[in-house]
């Protein structure tokens, strides 16, 4: 496979209850920030859950490659990254132009109030 053309081979030897433990506290954040995604009062809240949310699954890939030696894992996790970048700064430009709609007056409606 791929880390086997390296110059180096990575093996890793990990007992298996730190195995556990470690996939463990993944599982259990990525449903605390899925709540977080669905509970969140504003929508900057979702935002940061879905971003965390990428973070833990990209976390997750890239535990799976080492653990399996696959390489495909690795630019599936790369691939996800450069998707929830691309998401968040859409989502901030949305929000951010939302906000600026919301705080500028019309012109119309600031004369007919004098």
């Amino acid at each position: 496979m791929f880390f086997e053309t390296l110059p180096f081979v990575m093996t890793i030897d990990i007992s298996p209850w730190i195995d556990v433990l470690a996939r463990l506290f993944l599982s259990m954040s990525l449903v605390l920030a899925v709540i977080r995604m669905i509970i969140g009062p504003h929508p900057i809240d979702r935002v940061i859950a879905l971003d965390l949310i990428a973070g833990i699954v990209m976390a997750l890939g890239i535990y799976h490659a080492i653990q399996e030696d696959q390489a495909f894992y690795l630019n599936v996790s790369l691939a996800i990254a450069v998707i929830s970048f691309l998401g968040t700064i859409a989502f901030a430009r949305y929000i951010e132009r939302r906000a600026l709609n919301l705080t500028i007056p019309d012109p119309v409606d600031a004369k007919s109030l004098r």
